[in-house]
């Protein structure tokens, strides 16, 4: 692409502009990827023209009325509000012309001018060669945490999710086991979001330089009303301890226009419960929820640590398959607290 490239601010209310950006955007995350999982159009758009704690910045390099390169920031002004999410979308036929590099350079300003110390991105690759990576590593980037993200053909055999259930010797021990489909119930709401703040303390995140997040009963709500507003159907089994206090849980969700691919969200079990294969207890029982109120899914996505051995281990025993490796990537970082003897 000759000339100077005009990096524009999308206008998501504009829906023809929108359809252009957006058909940057999937093609661009998709290219060279087996099973990807895309955020559909209406899922972005409601992130980009909905009232969200989150700010976003849209961005796209537009020719007549075709988009050649799509962009996104993003951050969270209350929690790691020093932290830039950034996506760089360019479809191959207009690769290698300048057009990423603009799009970041247009990101890096607008994270510049928001304060925002650390930009973030993931980079997708089916092996250590990928030009995607080497494009972020030659924008001063670098990975600092990686996850496989694998995945299970559905259905699964009924017998071999009975054999997990029963491979558990936590029905045995007392715990009991409750599900869900779509929002949290308002009587589980406060152990649910104590939970997920656990998680989140616990899950490795390699060298991310990020806060783990977390999760109040409001926010719940809140991201349980955003999730259905955006079509997609929650399936959550809890694992409870015999005094009754919930201790793990599994949880997957899928899209109404994507009903066949699955995500396992989480599956997480309290260090002090581990070691009588809850885990697998419950994520046998909530893929057979989903099987019998989805019979049109034929793929379970996840992503896991590659330094989770536990996790790793037990998914690969379910049958998952590695398709690519997830490089989280990252520059900057926050600034150094100053100490009371050194002049601010």
């Amino acid at each position: 692409m000759g000339g100077v490239i005009n990096v524009t601010a999308l206008n998501a209310w504009d829906p023809e502009m929108f359809t252009a950006w957006y058909a940057a955007y999937h093609e661009g995350n998709a290219a060279g990827r087996h099973a990807p999982l895309i955020f559909p159009a209406p899922v972005v758009l409601d992130r980009l023209t909905k009232e969200s704690r989150s700010i976003r910045r849209p961005f796209g390099v537009f020719e007549g009325g075709l988009c050649l390169g799509a962009a996104m920031l993003d951050w969270d002004p209350e929690q790691n509000a020093h932290l830039g999410n950034i996506e760089v979308c360019v479809p191959p036929a207009h690769r290698r012309s300048g057009i990423g590099t603009a799009l970041l350079e247009r990101l890096s300003r607008e994270a510049n001018n928001a304060g925002l110390t650390t930009l973030m991105a993931a980079v997708y690759t089916a092996d250590s060669g990928s030009r995607d990576l080497e494009f972020a590593r030659q924008a001063g980037f670098a990975t600092v945490h990686t996850e496989d993200h694998m995945v299970m053909d559905l259905p699964a055999p009924q017998e071999t999710l009975d054999g997990w259930v029963s491979s558990s010797a936590a029905p045995v021990l007392g715990y009991t086991s409750h599900s869900w489909q779509g929002p949290t119930p308002a009587d589980r709401q406060e152990k649910m979001a104590a939970l997920q703040s656990a998680m989140n303390i616990d899950v490795p995140s390699g060298e991310m330089d990020f806060d783990p997040f977390m999760v109040t009963v409001q926010e719940l709500a809140e991201m349980d009303a955003r999730m259905a507003r955006r079509g997609y159907i929650t399936f959550t089994t809890v694992a409870s301890a015999p005094t009754g206090e919930p201790v793990g849980y599994s949880r997957v969700f899928t899209q109404a226009e994507a009903q066949h691919h699955v995500m396992q969200d989480d599956t997480w079990v309290h260090s002090a419960h581990r070691g009588h294969r809850i885990a697998a207890w419950l994520k046998a029982e909530n893929i057979a929820l989903v099987q019998s109120m989805v019979p049109q899914a034929r793929f379970l996505h996840t992503f896991n640590a590659q330094t989770n051995v536990a996790i790793q281990t037990l998914n690969r025993r379910f049958g998952f398959r590695r398709t690519e490796v997830l490089h989280e990537v990252q520059r900057g970082g926050r600034p150094s607290p100053t100490s009371p003897d050194q002049p601010s």
